[in-house]
């Protein structure tokens, strides 16, 4: 067998959404991807290679679902090209197919086989057919179909182990075959057949037994995918999550706090009046801790979304939220996307690929920034802290998630608004068509390992962007350096350096304070907010830097923080820069204002337009500002500091 890793074999997995594709791969190659139980979830396909323990490694890529090899969306054209790439064609396809689902997935397999293409019938959901009271004769499926056959337990390592030597086995039986051609598209009476014949092999291999339960999981749709039912049960458990975001993770957050303060102060006491020990302490640490202290609120929302995904409720929020969707100009395919958005943006603008229909794909790429990311957070924990009673966090609890139905609500406002314009009409069909999973329990070990992997992905990301606008942001406001005259206790003169209102972002942030006032902040927070730009969660850190955090309070770096904001005054006044009215306002800023650049860049890379980007971009940011000075105004006006 080949050892060397171009010399391996070629494994390709192919099926349907919900088959187990995903899990199949994890399994193979010891990895961590998150298995998937949403058509699209998996936008682009993942590859890997096949650990020693299974027997001779070999390549294997895991892609997205498709029904057929007549692609209509993104995601699926993926597959298709996969599969029949001239330049690297698989050794082996690997179909893997849900043995509860039978008749309705054979004809992919079918189309495949016509093509020439080697193949390995991998059968998952074993379990959950003999529950459901029936058995599966796989040794006459595969004379049927004149393929191998493997029946796949994923959690015993046999099946796995005979997959890995059938996929051998059957590329070393298949080193002379002809050459692989996509078959034609078929007519309607070339489906006809192809589903027939799936329907008669079916018969011929399932036996049913008269003990099953094969109501139960339709007895639980009843109530989640009732009109009033399902639709209560879907506001409650979204109330649930986005509550617990600030609420769950507050003693977390108190711990973290607590060490990056000790680090800040034992820092700044080693290296006593020196200017490398308030960089380090004031400009580095200090920085990185006033994000990484918002790391629980993002793990505990990578947690609720993968238990919904694993649990199987997640194609059932969509199969309930596709009417409402309809009546904004979309459809159920959007609402994945539209979750993904509560984590990050990106990916969420990728996932929108699956969306076949260009004028909905486009409708959902224009509202995606307005779901609140978690790059937000940190914003919004800050802002919330200040505003809330200390002792009363669950008030904190229900402005967060305000927050996020607030971008729902907007998202669809803007949606039913677009969908009238007249470059955005369509006239192609909208189809949402979804087999919905059976609920499983979820995995624990795969939900943590998936939201600790996403929650580094997400410090991975941050952090050097963090870094280099905490020392940039420390060194403008500490430089330039201001020469102390000689006094009687010293012949020579000294340098020190400036005071933040005599700095260079001073000079910089004065220039923008004009802008900044009707929204109730000085030229500190304008910098804060221009830095945000380049990522949300450094609006924090800019915040602690351009304000300045007393060196003496010995407080927490959050504690340290809000005291600051609560003092602050503008200059030459004793006039209060955070209020209610200013940090409302701020929060509406967030709540609407695009991002950040990078989404500006993958927006123009999805939609294939610049224009588009930009105008998206200046159109969100125009719309957060004004809306901000009114809000602030109006607040004022009403008597709301």
């Amino acid at each position: 067998m080949p050892s060397d890793i171009k010399d391996m074999i070629n494994a390709t997995l192919i099926g349907p959404h919900n088959c187990g594709k995903t899990t199949l791969f994890n399994t193979l190659t010891s990895s961590m991807y998150k298995t998937v139980n949403y058509p699209g979830s998996t936008v682009e396909y993942c590859s890997g290679t096949t650990t020693n323990k299974w027997g001779t490694p070999f390549n294997i890529i895991d892609t997205p679902g498709i029904h057929s090899l007549y692609p209509d969306s993104i995601d699926q054209q993926i597959s298709v090209d996969t599969l029949f790439n001239a330049n690297n064609t698989p050794d082996v396809a690997i179909v893997v197919i849900d043995s509860t689902q039978l008749a309705r997935h054979l004809p992919l397999l079918l189309s495949l086989k016509e093509s020439g293409m080697p193949i390995v019938l991998g059968l998952t959901m074993i379990d959950l057919l003999h529950k459901q009271g029936s058995t599966i004769d796989s040794e006459k499926l595969s004379k049927l179909l004149n393929i191998k056959v493997i029946q796949l337990k994923l959690k015993k390592p046999e099946p796995i182990q005979k997959l890995v030597k059938t996929v051998l086995e059957t590329f070393d039986s298949n080193k002379t075959e002809g050459k692989i051609i996509k078959p034609n598209e078929p007519d309607n009476n070339h489906l006809i057949t192809l589903f027939q014949k799936s329907s008669d092999i079916e018969k011929e291999v399932i036996h049913l037994d008269q003990n099953g339960n094969r109501e139960q999981r339709f007895q639980l749709d009843n109530i989640l995918l009732n009109p009033v039912l399902g639709f209560l049960s879907f506001l409650l458990t979204m109330t649930i999550i986005f509550s617990s975001i600030f609420w769950w993770a507050g003693p977390l957050m108190d711990l973290i706090d607590s060490g990056f303060g000790f680090l800040v102060d034992h820092t700044k006491e080693a290296f006593p009046d020196t200017w490398w020990g308030s960089f380090l302490g004031d400009g580095v640490i200090a920085g990185i801790g006033s994000v990484v202290i918002f790391i629980p609120q993002i793990f505990i929302l990578f947690v609720c979304m993968s238990i919904l995904e694993d649990c199987g409720y997640l194609a059932r929020g969509a199969m309930l939220i596709d009417r409402p969707l309809r009546a904004i100009g979309l459809t159920g395919r959007s609402f994945v996307p539209m979750l993904s958005g509560f984590a990050c943006s990106i990916p969420a603008m990728m996932a929108a690929r699956t969306i076949s229909n260009k004028k909905e794909r486009l409708i959902t790429l224009l509202i995606l920034p307005l779901m609140t990311c978690s790059a937000r957070l940190p914003v919004y924990g800050l802002l919330i802290a200040f505003l809330t009673p200390r002792d009363k966090p669950w008030l904190g609890g229900l402005m967060m998630t305000g927050l996020y139905f607030a971008g729902l609500i907007s998202g669809s406002i803007i949606a039913t608004f677009a969908s009238k314009l007249k470059f955005l009409k369509s006239t192609a069909k909208s189809k949402f068509i979804l087999e919905l999973p059976a609920y499983k329990r979820p995995h624990i070990r795969t939900v943590l390992a998936f939201s600790i992997q996403k929650s580094y992905h997400y410090l991975k990301k941050a952090g050097p962007t963090i870094m280099v606008i905490s020392i940039s942001l420390w060194l403008l406001t500490n430089l330039p350096l201001k020469e102390i005259q000689p006094s009687t206790h010293n012949s020579s003169a000294i340098k020190e350096f400036a005071h933040t209102s005599e700095s260079w972002a001073a000079s910089i942030g004065k220039t923008f304070e004009p802008l900044c006032e009707p929204m109730g902040l000085d030229w500190r927070g304008g910098v804060a907010v221009l830095c945000s730009f380049a990522a949300r969660e450094v609006f924090v850190s800019s915040l602690a830097l351009m304000y300045r955090i007393d060196e003496d309070d010995e407080e927490q770096i959050k504690v340290r923080l809000l005291n600051t904001m609560e003092k602050a005054t503008f200059s030459e006044s004793n006039q209060k820069i955070f209020t209610t009215s200013t940090c409302m306002g701020i929060l509406f800023f967030f709540t609407f204002a695009l991002q950040c650049f990078p989404t500006v860049v993958v927006c123009a890379s999805e939609t294939k337009s610049k224009a588009f980007a930009v105008y998206q971009l200046i159109g969100f940011t125009a719309f957060a500002y004004v809306g901000s000075i009114v809000l602030v105004q109006s607040l004022r006006l009403f008597g709301v500091a």
